[in-house]
């Protein structure tokens, strides 16, 4: 599973009612966890700053215009 699949499923509606703040990776091999803050990830991996709720609404409209094309 790569951490852009786990920020869309963050972004979409069934996870936004869990309050989802923060992704994390745990490596049980060196026992370490890494966390980060859901709105500085996403603006580290567009490369500029984005807001959360922003983001979640870009992703419903995207995929609602989907939906209306089939």
């Amino acid at each position: 599973m790569s951490i852009t699949f786990v920020g869309g499923d963050v972004l979409g509606d069934a996870l936004v009612r869990r309050g989802v703040a923060e992704l994390g990776i745990f490596t049980a091999r060196h026992g370490y966890l890494a966390t980060w803050e859901l709105g500085a990830l996403l603006s580290e991996l567009a490369g500029h700053e984005v807001r959360v709720q922003s983001a979640r609404d870009e992703l419903r409209g995207f995929l609602l215009a989907c939906a209306d094309a089939v």
